[in-house]
């Protein structure tokens, strides 16, 4: 019996559906004849020895020490982890921040020879420094806030920020701090410093030559009134508007300085001399004052919480309010709001 050409083209759409059927059902079929159990995973995970991770801590971290985020990006990359904790208060957990120098935590140290054979190895190496006794520090953006533990909580309540002129994340955390201290007013010492590179007799900033000079003007624009940080708020939000979707000339945008002076009372002869005569001894003085810092932008709170990296008005206003609590009118304002 001859088929018609249309009962061929029927038979035809037929096997393709079978066949594509086929295809899509057969890894399900397979799957579904593997052990119970997870057998694939199993062998995965044998592939990952079990790392040791000791964390070492204070009593005294509050909520800047977020161990429990990194304790999941670790289980996630280690899969095999074996934790255990350590805190500066004990002898135990002295001694080893006294053996290796450390001034912050938390403080991850993770065994080197089980490091070393960990497929996630390649991955990590960049952000692990090696100490001696068959460690690696772990050193990345998420190990840079914590407590400075040898150091005494300030007798007065201290706020200190630590930005580049330009740098974009420095310019919101400025403009969420500036914003925070005008709950407090008064009651909480605040500083603001540029971090700036001493090589030889030269300086060094990450935003360059502007950088330096716009560092050096914020510094001139304060002395012109020591009371108030409100200029250096309005030169942060014109910078920010420099970088916003009309993309402002950068020329344009280091001369209108003059528009904050204006609205904030400045004598703008007594900054443009201090501008030019006090160019050195200010990038000095900077440059002393940051030497420390590992990045922009950090706050240090009381000379001994450190909050690193960008931070929200509502964040930052929750730290200082959990670190120095009823001390601070401005937290009794915010709890009944």
């Amino acid at each position: 019996m001859s088929l018609t050409k249309t009962e061929i083209a029927y038979v035809a759409i037929i096997l393709v559906l079978v066949a594509a059927s086929l295809y899509f059902l057969a890894p399900a079929l397979f799957r579904s004849t593997q052990p119970t159990g997870g057998g694939s995973i199993i062998t995965a995970q044998r592939e990952f020895p079990t790392v040791s991770v000791t964390i070492l801590t204070s009593a005294s971290c509050k909520s800047l020490c977020n161990q429990d985020a990194m304790r999941l990006k670790l289980q996630q990359l280690l899969v095999n982890v074996n934790f255990t904790t350590e805190y500066v208060e004990n002898t135990s957990g002295r001694q080893l921040a006294d053996r290796y120098e450390l001034t912050l935590v938390p403080a991850y140290l993770i065994s080197v020879p089980q490091m070393d054979k960990s497929p996630a190895f390649p991955s990590m190496k960049q952000s692990l420094l090696k100490l001696d006794n068959g460690y690696y520090l772990l050193n990345a953006i998420e190990t840079k806030s914590g407590v400075l533990f040898r150091n005494s909580l300030s007798a007065t309540p201290l706020l200190e920020l630590f930005i580049s002129a330009y740098e974009i994340n420095s310019l919101h955390t400025a403009n969420a701090t500036y914003s925070v201290m005008q709950r407090f007013r008064n009651e909480l010492n605040f500083s603001v410093h540029y971090v700036i590179r001493k090589d030889g007799n030269s300086f060094i900033s990450n935003d360059g030559y502007v950088g330096l000079r716009e560092a050096v003007l914020e510094v001139c624009m304060h002395r012109a009134n020591v009371s108030s940080f409100g200029a250096q708020w309005c030169r942060t939000r014109q910078i920010l508007d420099c970088f916003g979707p009309q993309s402002l000339d950068p020329a344009f945008c280091a001369q209108i300085w003059t528009l904050c002076a204006g609205s904030y009372s400045l004598n703008e002869r007594n900054v443009s001399v201090c501008l030019a005569a006090q160019n050195r001894s200010i990038l000095d003085q900077e440059a002393a004052a940051t030497s420390t810092i590992a990045g922009v932008p950090t706050i240090v709170v009381g000379n001994k919480y450190v909050i690193a990296g960008a931070v929200s008005e509502f964040k930052l206003l929750a730290d200082v309010c959990d670190i120095y609590s009823s001390r601070l009118r401005g937290c009794v304002i915010t709890s009944r709001s």
